[in-house]
């Protein structure tokens, strides 16, 4: 079996009731649910019967058989391909013996759901501890609640099959658990937050996670546990910045330490967006259009310490007299490393470079900023 995930495709004749096959596609076009066939998997056959009961009244869906033992509802898979197994609590133990049968026989896993109704509610915990994150009760058995359960099952199933291990590095535990409860039924898997260089280093080594998010108060430990990282031969992480608005030396920091990929808080919703963005981060698919890809550029223009000064400096609004003083040169000595380095970026004033170093191109910043600030001034360093 090659690909990433089972794809419903829908025979051309849908006037009459056919099972749908199910095959592995590299690709994931859109499904289009038509007629389905359903194996209902239960031990409790009052459940079974009030399950079926329900699901006639369903269009486009076939049940294909009641199993309630992992050999029969095998059996019923192998019969005729089945999209989707609707499993009762009570038969939880059976399930990863039906799946390793399954590919032991060559066929693909049907995603599988679990009914949550009388005489007893099941445990959700469970059903989540065997990869089944949806659940439908009785009331939920409807044709348009049928569809979404199915497509979040498909979305699920695919997820799983690749996890994604993530660790967070900021002053607070508020991001870690905001995310992790976004981001967990998508395939993510958290650990604790750090908040300190030596902690996040030890953690990485244990964990070995695929993607580190950090906020802003970590930028200067992320550059140096980056460099413990490559200094020890261990297999990086990606890392990309949490912030809550684009300050500007903040962007300067974190391009300067590497970083690729950034996110900000208008991002965190819809959870399924912010999956796909994460997945591309741990992927390592770098963002060239983001600002701190475009603040890297602008950056490479500096050839020392000193340049890299001048331009932190210059995004905060200050004068050249300022910077000479931060740097300890001239006011000439500021002016001509500005102009050499203006040159190579292919912009005419301080105006259209403070621009580029804020991640905005040249494009005007927004009318309005989160924080409150007025966007025509200048933000101020931060220390």
């Amino acid at each position: 079996m090659c690909g990433k995930s089972p794809v419903i495709v829908i025979p051309h004749d849908t006037n009459a009731l056919l099972s749908v096959q199910v095959i592995v596609l590299d690709e994931l076009p859109p499904i289009s649910l038509n007629v389905m066939r359903v194996v209902s998997a239960f031990v409790d056959l009052r459940n079974a019967g009030l399950a079926v009961e329900i699901m006639s009244d369903l269009t486009d869906v076939d049940v294909g058989g009641i199993g309630t033992t992992a050999e029969e509802v095998v059996e019923l898979c192998t019969q005729q391909p089945t999209d989707v197994i609707l499993v009762c609590g009570k038969f939880f133990p059976y399930v990863e013996a039906v799946r390793t049968e399954l590919a032991q026989r060559g066929l693909p896993s049907p995603l599988w759901i679990s009914f949550i109704g009388p005489p007893k509610v099941y445990s959700h915990e469970q059903a989540r501890s065997l990869n089944i994150h949806v659940e439908m009760h009785v009331d939920d058995f409807t044709d348009d609640g049928w569809r979404k359960a199915v497509q979040t099952a498909r979305q699920y199933s695919q997820h799983n099959d690749n996890p994604v291990r993530v660790m967070t590095a900021t002053t607070t535990d508020i991001p870690n658990k905001t995310l992790s409860t976004l981001l967990e039924p998508w395939g993510f898997t958290f650990a604790p937050n750090r908040t300190n260089r030596d902690d996040l280093l030890s953690g990485i080594f244990a964990e070995k996670p695929h993607l580190v998010l950090f906020g802003h108060a970590m930028i200067a430990d992320v550059g140096e546990v980056r460099l413990a990282l490559r200094n020890s031969n261990f297999t990086e992480p990606h890392w990309a910045i949490m912030l809550a608005h684009l300050d500007p030396l903040t962007l300067i920091n974190a391009a300067i330490i590497g970083v690729e990929n950034m996110f900000s808080l208008h991002q965190l919703e819809p959870a399924e967006d912010l999956a796909a963005l994460m997945r591309s981060f741990a992927e390592g698919q770098r963002h060239n259009d983001s600002a701190l890809s475009r603040v890297g550029a602008t950056l490479a223009v500096a050839k020392d310490d000193d340049d890299r000064a001048i331009l932190r400096l210059l995004a905060t609004g200050a004068t050249n007299d300022a910077i000479a003083g931060h740097i300890f040169a001239s006011e000439q000595s500021v002016k001509n490393r500005l102009s050499r380095m203006m040159k190579a970026a292919g912009v005419s004033n301080r105006t259209e470079f403070a621009l580029l170093l804020t991640g905005t191109k040249l494009t005007p910043p927004p009318p309005f900023r989160v924080d409150g600030r007025d966007p025509s001034r200048p933000v101020a360093a931060v220390a």
